[in-house]
């Protein structure tokens, strides 16, 4: 009888103390020359089991499962905490492995709880002489002395489901304003009573509207009428509280956990069947001057139905209804996060979520590849490109991170920004602005024109997940050739342009270099508003699914670390998948705009959340750490890496201090070059017409530019060739901006040429000593 309702009463499934590992010893038999000998697997597992769950084994041969989980092996337990099995493997063939903690519901499907990630598994060579009764014993996620385990993944026929109550969410009537609440959650089995197949069908809507609800008791009794489906149904609920001391996922209190004004607590629920799970969530709460042997009483309670929970994450704001007279006494608000499950299974071979090679330490870290967009030399290297990518390689970095969002048709691509900058004018600085052209119809330019976000300035912001992939191909570039005085530019412009895809920088980049892929999404502030105003419409389960599983795909060999500033999109990049390992970006409390969820405003609140959730670790704000006065060493001795980021970093003498600080990782621009340079601005120009010609480019005195069409994207050049003197009195740190254009001009296969002198800009033909030459015909540009 399956007992996962309430698993978190059981009194035996207490946390208990690990004990140390001892060696794998081999038991000295005589050599036998058989093609397959009997081994016996041991190792210890001193914490408690729930009754539905067990220990099993796991690895890379057929006998052992082929690291397909849903043919591992359940163990057996012979003593007390010793857990054995035996099975005949081959011989001269190494045997990799690894144990699990499994839990089976009521259809025997497997549902892992918690496994070994030691990267590489544990191994018996082949080498080794096997005899007739050779065994090994291991203690549970100690490998050479290192402790590697961690929670399973969301399986394709479970749901993560999380309730936050974070700093005392309540409004309570005016006597009881003062009262410390505990909480304590509750997942409910709606089921049906005593009705034949057509009434079930018609009391099932019945039931969700009116909330008839019923549980399995703690002794998994069932109730009489119930589907076989709903039989199925299990539940395992935990609770954590990211300012306790011992900070890790635990079963709930009898009583429920405290959530006083300074508490964050986090219910994290695996369910079987969440279509057809409630919750009751019970609030108790301790009389005023009460004797230490007296019990709390029940203060209150709410139930939340299924289809409440209708989008990946929200906020429910709900009554809190009397305990005892069922009125309302107050409101509550709740948080809420589902974690659904790829569609298709995973292995459980390769795993590098708890991997970190000794040699990286103080790793130099390529932000956005070589950095914001910016000149270099004659040419402009745009950040997250191919180009920036190689480059930042090519000139030492470790590693190199980049920004990732998806498009409108859900096609994962770089860029930093949630929203495209837009200039409705054609009049732009072009030793300022790094200017792009889209070409655009009219009815594709209407349709964009609806998500526009205006900043009250003339520059019109326009969601970049509002754009197909195929608009943002259409961009076209054309680069800098050469001016009268100075030589030849670069003409690699393919792996310059904006907008590549994930999948391309996968497949065109060497495997030897590591990315860090820092997932956007937009995030509500405190003060209500959205981050660059674009509201969330997407489910963030697609979102994060459709990013993972072009890095499944096509990242082979290479190593992967995924970050996000949303804790939430950290929390499901952690459980859909068990091969990278994910960091937490924090911004700080410092920042000049503030997240609306706290847990990345406090460096502790980081490092216990990024901690419970089993994260490789935090990326903090450069300032973030300056500002903090106490042993920063507290990040790694919670088990955790430790990596920063800023503008600062860019700077030398700045980058020196870090190093001291004994860094995993620091990230910052320009690690191509041994000075801090400036940061283009990117615009956009809105077009009239499908086709669109350059823009009027803005040349210095008695000075041309020749260009050569490429087809793709259009570059302004710094007629100076100078980069200190392009960036003469410009504010650091700048943000691109992006515009699409309006047709100034059409190219029919004659020369065009576009002057500037002090009085205004003049467009002659006829002037011999300065030339642009034709950038296409009307099709092409």
């Amino acid at each position: 009888m399956q007992r996962w309702f309430f698993a978190d009463e059981e009194s035996k499934c207490e946390r208990k103390a690990r004990t140390p590992s001892p060696e794998r010893v081999s038991i000295k038999s005589s050599h036998v020359s058989l093609e397959s000998v009997p081994w016996k697997f041991c190792v210890d597992y001193k914490k408690q089991l729930c009754s539905n769950e067990t220990l099993a084994i796991i690895g890379n041969i057929e006998a052992l499962g082929k690291w397909k989980l849903e043919h591992c092996l359940a163990m057996k337990e012979m003593d007390s905490g010793r857990w054995c099995i035996s099975v005949i493997l081959p011989r001269n063939e190494d045997i990799y492995y690894r144990y699990l903690v499994i839990g089976i519901d009521g259809k025997r499907r497997k549902i892992i709880r918690f496994w070994e990630t030691h990267s590489p598994a544990r191994c018996i060579k082949g080498s080794v002489s096997l005899g007739g009764e050779d065994a090994c014993y291991d203690v549970f996620g100690y490998m050479n002395g290192d402790y590697q385990v961690n929670r399973g993944w969301v399986m394709f026929h479970t749901v993560v489901v999380q309730f936050k109550f974070f700093k005392a969410p309540f409004v309570i009537c005016e006597h009881s304003a003062t009262t410390l609440l505990y909480v304590k959650v509750h997942p409910l089995r709606i089921t049906r009573k005593n009705a034949n197949e057509n009434e079930r069908r018609e009391s099932e809507h019945k039931i969700v509207e009116s909330g008839a609800l019923n549980t399995l008791s703690a002794g998994g009794g069932e109730e009489e009428g119930v589907s076989n489906e709903l039989k199925t149904t299990f539940a395992f609920t935990e609770v954590v509280s990211l300012n306790s001391s011992s900070c890790h996922f635990t079963y709930q209190p009898k009583f429920g956990t405290p959530c006083g004004p300074n508490d964050m607590l986090i219910f994290h629920m695996t369910l079987g069947n969440f279509a057809n799970t409630a919750y009751e969530i019970d609030f108790y709460s301790y009389p005023r001057k009460a004797a230490s042997d007296i019990p709390p009483y029940h203060f209150g309670y709410v139930h939340i139905l299924p289809h409440q929970l209708n989008k990946s994450d929200g906020t429910l704001t709900l009554n809190i209804m009397c305990g005892s007279k069922n009125q309302p006494v107050g409101t509550v608000m709740i948080r809420y996060l589902i974690i659904r499950p790829l569609p298709h299974d995973l292995i459980m071979e390769d795993t590098f979520t708890r991997y970190w090679n000794p040699n990286w330490h103080n790793m130099q870290i390529g932000h956005r590849g070589c950095g914001k967009s910016h000149w270099r030399d004659r040419d402009i290297l745009r950040e997250n490109t191919v180009k920036s990518i190689k480059m930042a390689f090519e000139n030492g970095a470790n590693m190199v991170e980049i920004d990732v969002q998806l498009t409108k048709d859900n096609v994962p691509i770089l860029y930093h920004d949630l929203c495209l900058p837009f200039s409705p004018s054609d009049d732009i600085d072009i030793q300022k602005y790094d200017a792009l052209r889209f070409a655009l119809t009219e009815d594709e330019i209407l349709q964009i024109g609806k998500y526009e976000k205006k900043d009250g300035s003339n520059i019109v912001r326009k969601p970049i997940r509002k754009f197909t992939l195929a608009q943002l191909k259409a961009v076209k570039v054309y680069e800098p050739r050469r001016t009268i005085s100075e030589p030849n530019c670069s003409l690699d412009t393919k792996s310059n342009r904006p907008f590549v895809t994930l999948e391309t920088v996968l497949k065109k980049t060497s495997r030897d270099i590591i990315l860090n892929i820092d997932v956007k999404w937009p995030t509500r502030l405190e003060n209500g508003s959205w981050l660059d105003g674009v509201v969330r419409e997407e489910d963030m389960n697609d979102y994060v699914d459709a990013i993972i599983e072009v890095v499944l795909k096509h990242a082979k060999t290479r190593k992967i670390i995924f970050s996000a500033f949303c804790p939430d999109v950290a929390s499901a990049l952690q459980l859909k998948q068990n091969k990278y390992p994910v960091f937490l970006l924090c911004h700080g409390a410092f920042a000049e705009v503030q997240f609306i969820d706290s847990r990345g405003h406090d460096l502790h609140n980081a490092v216990s959340f990024a901690h419970v959730m089993e994260l490789q670790g935090i990326n903090a704000h450069s300032s973030h750490l300056l500002a903090y006065k106490g042993d920063r060493t507290f990040v790694h001795k919670s088990g955790l890496r430790l990596m920063t980021w800023g503008s600062q970093n860019r700077e030398i003498d700045f980058r020196e201090k870090l190093n001291s600080w004994n860094l995993d990782g620091i990230v910052y621009d320009r690690i191509d070059r041994y000075y801090a340079s400036k940061d283009l601005k990117d615009l956009h120009i809105t077009p009239r017409k499908r086709y669109c010609s350059v823009v009027g480019l803005e040349a210095k005195p008695t000075q041309a530019i020749e260009f050569d069409c490429l087809g793709e994207i259009l570059l302004p050049i710094n007629a100076n060739g100078h980069e200190e003197e392009l960036y003469s009195g410009m504010p650091t740190g700048r943000k691109p901006v992006f515009t699409i254009a309006y047709a100034i001009a059409h190219i029919h296969g004659k020369k065009q040429v576009y002057h500037n002198n002090n009085n205004n800009n003049n467009h002659n033909n006829n002037n011999n000593n300065d030339k642009i030459t034709h950038l296409g015909s009307d099709s092409q540009v």
